[in-house]
């Protein structure tokens, strides 16, 4: 057998060693290609280390403990994690610190590449590795190695720094999920409490729906209530309006025509006391039916041009007649600056003073009743209705333009009156856009005072045509009165009695119809509330004859008791051309022959 040469088995040892390490060296790097992928699988730290650890030990290094050591980001200390053996747990605590005493724990954190300390565990080398990534360290590997494994090789140290550094990625990783589900879990249960919160709050507002439909029912049920209410009091006000302006009608009319006559003085007193009544009892009337129109808003301002001076002399005419009677002056006084014409509601103007001045003279006994007017800014003019009358006690004040309030509220008052007027006049004052005030001093007369804007008009109003006083020898062919009361068909044969018309009496709807389709009349009387056929009624089928027959509409004038917005418009809608309204004096209502007479006469 021949020999073997010693140089040539060394040569083969190394060989052989080599070709042993390569094969290693190629396993452990095929397993190494998934390794980020293997580690990054749990979100766990500690299966992570495990992973790691199983890594490491297929190296071909000889470690008697392993250990990871990673950084608790609440303090920034070291927490050992994953000791193997796990009987070395505190020499490895123990090591930690004679490293971090040393400073070589510190030195290493900065090397990013394996590290062999100079402290030794029994005369065991230590091996040092820090897991960092790009953004932070996360941590420390520490070995002790077995006393030949120094140096390890480049090869070694290779591998195990990229075991580390996927180690402590993967980690980080780790710690991003956790972040990332802690984040997603603290937006689900944000979602879940908004969630919760909508759910509630519609809960919330489903109750208030619920709730304000029920409210709206109710209002619905107390609207159709109120309407009803209002409903029946309108007819109610409209049935004694009626009620009482029909006989009235006949009880002033038939008063007019005893004061005509020719009568014993005593008899005259009395006739003029009942006029007197009459006159108090319409006002009355008209004031409570004006207020529930207020209340109704069934009141409708109506802006024209007007002559101002004309208007209060009208007013000042009328309020002169009561002043005389109580022997008081009665004074008007105008500022300059005030243009001769405005614009305004000329009858809600003149209804405002007629009510104060009438006011002002009936709690006055002696002095004056003054009425001044002033031009204030803005096209605004300041009314001021002075007297020197009994004046308002300051607990009275405050209530003085409230419905049905007096001065004087006792069964013993001097005053009569039923408290509308003042309402009525602050009300529709408020309707023209103005403001209405007084300053009283009990026993020192009283101040009303209101401002209106009253802008200048840009041209005259103009002027209605009088029409000339009724010639009792003019003229007209025939009238046609259909009235169902006897009393006013009576008034109104008495009113024509010194004229040549012609009058026909109906007495009722029916009989009207004939003789007005049976006869040529030059105007029609018509009565509303009536047996058989309504006035309404009557017009209408009057109206549809004269169509039918090709005829001239005959002029129809209402002559009714109802005095209510509704019933003028269901008047105008029948086909009547003027509504007078019960009671009427001779004079209006002989006025209201004057077109036909002039129309005749023409």
């Amino acid at each position: 057998m021949t020999p073997t040469d010693p140089r040539m088995d060394q040569r083969l040892d190394f060989l052989e060693s080599s070709n042993r390490w390569c094969l290693f060296a190629l396993d452990v790097a095929a397993s190494l290609v998934n390794i980020h992928g293997r580690l990054s699988y749990t979100r766990n730290p500690n299966l992570i280390l495990e992973e790691a650890q199983k890594y490491l030990r297929r190296l071909m290094v000889d470690f008697d403990a392993t250990c990871f050591f990673l950084v608790n980001e609440d303090d920034h200390s070291f927490i050992q994690q994953n000791c193997q053996p796990i009987e070395k747990s505190n020499m490895m605590d123990e090591l930690l610190d004679r490293l971090i005493e040393k400073g070589e724990f510190a030195w290493a954190l900065n090397q990013n590449k394996t590290l062999i300390a100079r402290t030794k565990v029994d005369d065991s080398p230590v091996l040092l590795h820090v897991l960092a990534t790009q953004c932070r360290v996360r941590g420390m590997f520490v070995g002790v190695l077995a006393p030949h494994e120094v140096p390890l090789s480049r090869s070694m140290d290779n591998l195990l720094t990229i075991i580390l550094h996927n180690t402590a990625y993967a980690l980080e990783s780790a710690e991003l999920y956790r972040m990332l589900d802690d984040l997603n879990r603290s937006l689900e249960e944000r979602v879940h409490e908004s969630l919760q919160q909508i759910m509630e709050q519609k809960r919330e507002l489903e109750d208030k729906l619920t709730e304000l439909r029920k409210v709206k029912e109710s209002l619905a049920v107390a609207k159709e209530a109120a309407e009803a209410a209002s409903r029946s009091k309108s007819t109610f006000l409209a049935t004694i309006s009626h009620e009482i302006r029909t006989p009235m009608n006949a009880i002033i009319g038939m008063n007019q025509l005893l004061l005509e006559a020719d009568l014993p003085q005593q008899q005259r007193e009395y006739a003029q006391i009942v006029s007197r009544a009459g006159e108090s009892l319409m006002t009355l009337l008209n004031d409570v039916l004006d207020i529930s129109k207020i209340e109704a808003n069934q009141i409708t301002i109506h802006q024209h041009p007007f002559a101002l001076r004309s208007m209060l002399d009208g007013v000042v005419e009328i309020l002169a007649v009561s002043a005389r009677e109580k022997k008081l002056a009665l004074q008007l006084k105008v500022d300059g600056a005030i243009p001769p014409y405005l614009v305004g509601d000329t009858a809600r103007l003149r209804q405002v003073l007629f009510n104060l001045g009438i006011n002002a003279i009936k709690f006055t006994q002696q002095g004056e009743v003054s009425l001044s007017l002033h031009q204030e800014t803005g096209g605004r003019v300041r009314f001021s209705l002075q007297d020197s009358g009994i004046g308002i006690s300051p607990e009275h004040l405050a209530k003085i333009f409230d419905p049905f309030t007096q001065v004087d509220n006792s069964p013993s008052k001097p005053y009569g009156g039923t408290g509308l007027g003042l309402a009525i006049c602050r009300r529709l004052v408020d309707l023209m856009g103005g403001t209405i005030w007084v300053e009283s001093h009990l026993g020192q007369g009283s101040l009303f005072q209101f401002i209106l804007p009253l802008p200048a008009a840009t041209d005259a109003p103009i002027s209605n045509p009088v029409a000339p006083p009724l010639m009792v020898n003019r003229e007209v062919k025939r009238i046609l009165l259909v009235e169902d009361s006897e009393d006013n068909r009576t008034l109104i044969k008495a009113f024509l009695r010194n004229t040549k018309h012609q009058l026909d009496c109906a007495e009722n709807g029916q009989v009207g119809v004939e003789l007005a389709t049976s006869h040529t009349y030059d105007i029609i009387f018509m009565d509303i509330q009536m047996p058989v056929m309504d006035g309404l009624e009557a017009t209408r089928t009057i109206r549809h004859w004269e169509k039918a027959n090709q005829r001239p509409p005959t002029p129809i004038y209402a002559l009714t008791a109802y005095a209510m917005n509704e019933d003028l418009l269901a008047i105008r809608a029948a086909g009547c051309d003027l509504r007078l309204t019960k009671p009427i004096s001779k004079a209006t209502f002989l006025a209201a022959l004057h077109p036909i007479t002039n129309s005749t006469s023409s």
